[in-house]
Parts: C-alpha cells; sequence; structure tokens
C-alpha cells in the first residue's frame, strides 16, 4: 500500500510555507466570526507545519466520502489495530477526539468544498510531568488536487497545513 503513496514534497516549517498556507485560507467562505477566530489563531501561531505532500491513486468518490467523514477513517484505523485514536461526530460539521495518551480535542469543519477544508481545533493535553493542562487552539487545512493520467486514472495530490497557538501559557 505504502509503496502507491508517493511523497511529492517533503513537510516543512518555513516562512514561505506559512505565508503561501495563509494567502490560500478562504476566509471569504468563512463568516465573520470564523474569519476572526481563524485570523486570531494564525497570527498568534506558536507553531506551524506543513505536513507532506503526497500523492496516490483514488477514487474521487470514496476519497470525498472519507475527507467528509473522518470519523469513519479513524474506526477504520482502530479496527485494523493501527491506531487506538478515537473520534466521534458531536454534530453535523462537530467532532470529539481522544488520542488514548491524555490528549482531547474538539475540532469544528469551518468550511469543506471538494478541494478545501478548514477546521478548528480545540484541544488540551494532560501528562503525569506536567502540573498543569497544555491548551492549545489550531487550525488545519487541507487541500485537494486531482489529477488524471493517460490512462485515466484518477489522483490526488493532498497536504494539510497546521497552525498551532498555545494561548496564554507562555509556551
Amino acid at each position: 500500500l505504502l509503496s502507491r503513496v508517493k511523497v511529492a514534497q517533503e513537510g516543512s516549517s518555513s516562512k514561505s510555507d506559512r505565508e503561501e498556507a495563509i494567502r490560500q485560507i478562504p476566509f471569504t467562505k468563512l463568516n465573520a466570526a470564523q474569519q476572526q477566530e481563524v485570523r486570531a489563531i494564525v497570527n498568534s501561531t506558536d507553531l506551524f507545519r506543513r505536513l507532506p505532500t503526497l500523492s496516490f491513486e483514488v477514487d474521487p468518490g470514496v476519497y470525498q466520502y472519507f475527507v467528509q467523514h473522518p470519523d469513519v477513517v479513524v474506526s477504520i484505523w482502530r479496527a485494523l489495530n493501527v491506531s487506538q485514536y478515537q473520534m466521534k461526530q458531536t454534530g453535523i460539521q462537530d467532532y470529539e477526539a481522544d488520542s488514548g495518551d491524555g490528549t482531547l480535542g474538539v475540532l469544528e469543519v469551518l468550511h469543506r468544498d471538494e478541494n478545501h477544508q478548514v477546521v478548528l481545533c480545540h484541544g488540551e493535553m494532560t501528562s503525569p510531568i506536567l502540573k498543569r493542562k497544555i491548551r492549545s487552539k489550531a487550525i488545519l487545512q487541507l487541500v485537494s488536487v486531482y489529477s488524471s493520467d493517460r490512462s485515466g486514472r484518477t489522483f490526488v495530490t493532498h497536504r494539510v497545513d497546521m497552525f498551532v497557538s498555545f494561548p496564554n501559557q507562555g509556551f
């Protein structure tokens, strides 16, 4: 399976990739409150990471189903013993997540279309070695681009940009 996934670009935390990721956030598709929340996190980012850009063959309908139902993907991971991560849908665009290591999160899909998804995350991590919980806010941006080869096979190239803020903790 991994032989079918191509790393089109390595991950990065560069300033230029961060600036490009900010330009690609579809602010005009967000309501005023969402725009304000996204800008606040992006402007106070303590950690930016562009994950590796991956390219692989897909059935676009199946790919879109999994993008629209991330809790199903997580359930498959659990059934295959790939991960113990848990996610459940709590609203039309809302999810709760538990990584099983003391990290809990609430995710809200702010925007989703065929090629773009913006997710707001609020989380906290508890650890026996830390006195206090570490709270964070994050924006995850998934960008998906489809292409076809000469034989008609469809591929998706996707990447995730992650903006993480650790508010009021001097982190």
